[in-house]
């Protein structure tokens, strides 16, 4: 169910790096903060502001819509968390357990996100060889059809067409190396010959690429080039015979460098598969498997035990189920973990679910695990960040508090004879969907299976008003003032960086349309592949 509440109480708001700004220190908002006054300043708000208007620029412009988001957004958060704490919120019942989860839960992030940020931070400089090539392939069809049946050729039939395609690639390969345009002719030969059809029309281009993006052999031809040029002899590999052009000699760089070499369209494409091929590389150095999901029979095995959907819940809180680095997690210490970010997770388990999860965690405790063997969790700058999450965590439990209060309010109001009315009127809004046999069969809801969810839909409108008689309260209890001339000049950094936003797409979308022209210009002028 979506809640009211859920933009204007938006529980931690986790606000971007933003550069610095003259204008950065400018206060907006100021209130009454026990013995010292809160303020809101253009800094603190001014990035996440721009990001949620930038489609939207007419926004930047109204003074209105500015003051009451900086006050729904910003400040009544701050003001619901003061009130909360004179009423005694760190004296409930639940208020221990609850900070605990959503401390542990930014505590896990934060130590995660530190981790990555050292990990790609150091990858960037990490060494590259790249190159850039353009083939002609030579396929060999193994297969016949006979009656709308593929049929595999036999050996000696197969072992005849073989040699006739290497022989067909040798010839091709022989006339290009008399070439005396290079570029041209080699085009013009792909878009004939070549059954790569993903770039045949575009004269085999390849583009840039690096090592481990391609099958060994061809790989190999390539890098073992020195200078723009013909591979001397045709290469085999899986796909059949490839006639090479080496139209940018190999390079040595670094995956920050490859921006030089390539682009900055294509860098973007490339940094993204440089960066996961050097993560899955050192995931498996880190990561050892020892849980074993079947997905046929649907079992997990878990050191010698294999577990069924009647049996997975018995799966005890010792058994070993991740390694990762040097240290082993039992089930208890990764089941702990999942239900910080998945509450409820363990009140339904299956063995599909319980996998799906374990592999979600050592993904994500991969880079935990280096931030905790590195002792980061020791440093003075964590600690601090860590109290600042601490007062973060506690705002989101007061959010949680008020719109606890409100709704329960809210609901009050309702007649239940409307709820009742709503119910008989509208019947058909109200089913279950569950899978039977295989097939999605709904099913009339009781009213008394409805009644939560009518009450919600018929009290919406008093929640709003109530949420805005509260607001009105604290905004007068705490002194709240908004600054006019501290608000207008937000509004013109909004106009600012929303035209230099506009003004880089702009050029990149310039650049991409030069891209595109480029390619169709080439296809133009090699002619269409013949029909088989």
């Amino acid at each position: 169910m979506k809640r009211i509440l859920s933009v204007l109480l938006s529980g931690i708001v986790a606000l971007a790096f933003v550069p610095s700004c003259s204008k950065d220190g400018v206060v907006l908002v100021t209130w009454k903060a026990g013995k010292d006054q809160g303020s809101l300043k253009i800094g603190e708000i001014r990035k996440e502001l721009v990001g949620q208007i930038q489609y939207q620029p007419q926004l930047a412009s109204d003074l209105a819509w500015n003051k009451q988001t900086i006050l729904d957004r910003y400040v009544a958060m701050e003001l619901n968390y003061q009130d909360q704490l004179e009423k005694g919120m760190t004296n409930q019942p639940d208020f221990p357990a609850m900070m605990n989860a959503l401390y542990l839960r930014q505590y896990y992030i934060a130590m995660n996100t530190k981790a990555q940020e050292s990990f790609f931070k150091k990858l960037s400089e990490n060494p590259v060889d790249i190159v850039k090539a353009s083939h002609i392939l030579i396929t060999v069809n193994e297969y016949t059809n006979v009656a709308g049946t593929n049929v595999k050729l036999p050996a000696a039939q197969i072992q005849a067409l073989e040699a006739e395609k290497e022989n067909l690639a040798r010839n091709i390969l022989e006339s290009l190396k008399a070439s005396k345009n290079l570029d041209k002719d080699f085009s013009n030969a792909a878009a004939l010959n070549s059954d790569d059809t993903g770039n045949a029309k575009r004269g085999g281009d390849l583009g840039w690429f690096t090592k481990g993006q391609m099958v060994p052999e061809f790989e190999k031809a390539c890098f073992d080039a020195t200078t723009k040029g013909l591979v001397k002899s045709v290469v085999k590999t899986q796909f059949g015979y490839h006639i090479i052009y080496v139209t940018e000699a190999p390079k040595k760089s670094t995956v920050k460098g490859v921006e030089a070499i390539v682009g900055k369209l294509v860098y973007p494409r490339m940094q993204s598969q440089l960066q996961n091929q050097v993560y899955l590389s050192e995931r498996a150095k880190w990561i050892k498997d020892i849980v074993t999901y079947d997905g046929a029979a649907k079992t997990l095995k878990v050191g010698n035990v294999t577990y069924d959907s009647n049996t997975i819940k018995s799966l005890p809180d010792d058994a070993d189920v991740s390694q990762i680095g040097k240290s082993v997690y039992k089930w208890k210490d990764v089941r702990d973990v999942i239900n910080i970010f998945v509450p409820g997770f363990t009140n339904s388990v299956t063995p599909e679910t319980v996998n799906m999860q374990i592999n979600n965690f050592k993904n994500f405790w991969f880079f935990v695990q280096q931030s905790l063997d590195a002792g980061v969790q020791n440093s003075d700058a964590f600690k601090k960040d860590m109290d600042k999450q601490k007062k973060e965590a506690m705002k989101q439990i007061a959010s949680q508090n008020l719109e606890k209060d409100l709704k329960a309010k809210a609901i009050a109001l309702v007649d239940p004879k409307a709820v009742r009315e709503q119910y008989e009127k509208n019947k058909a809004q109200y089913m279950n969907s569950e899978y039977v046999g295989g097939k999605m069969q709904k099913t009339q809801m009781t009213f008394e299976q409805s009644k939560s969810r009518i009450e919600d839909e018929l009290s919406r409108g008093s929640l709003m008003a109530l949420y805005n008689g509260w607001k009105q309260e604290v905004v007068k209890k705490y002194d709240v003032k908004i600054d006019d001339n501290g608000v207008k000049q937000l509004m013109e950094l909004e106009k600012n960086e929303i035209e230099a936003a506009n003004k880089k797409r702009a050029e990149q979308m310039k650049l991409q349309q030069g891209s595109q022209k480029k390619m169709q210009k080439g296809n133009q002028q090699n002619p269409q592949l013949p029909n088989q």
